[in-house]
């Protein structure tokens, strides 16, 4: 059972964000456990690097300003398009 799993694995592309290891909020048994998985998966045969994405640590608040403005957008919709009234 475990070739079927390599065969799965080889070629397999992964990325690990280098920002979501290592800031105040995270765990460092997490992070090692996802470092110790990167490793056994590029064992089998996967490529594993290590990526930038600096906005990283902003996406929560990237996603929340998104959401809000999707909210305000749909509100506004709900006011002003004639096609609602009545049954809002």
């Amino acid at each position: 059972q475990a070739e079927v799993g390599v065969r799965v694995v080889v070629g397999l592309r992964i990325g690990i964000v280098k920002e979501g290891f290592g800031h105040p909020n995270s765990d460092p048994a997490v992070d090692q456990s996802v470092r110790a998985g990167a490793a056994r998966l590029a064992e089998l045969g996967a490529t594993v690097e290590e990526v930038s994405i600096p906005m990283h640590a902003a996406g929560a608040a990237i996603f929340l300003l998104v959401i809000a403005f999707n909210f305000v957008g749909d509100g506004v919709r709900d006011v002003l398009d004639p096609r609602l009234r009545g049954r809002i």
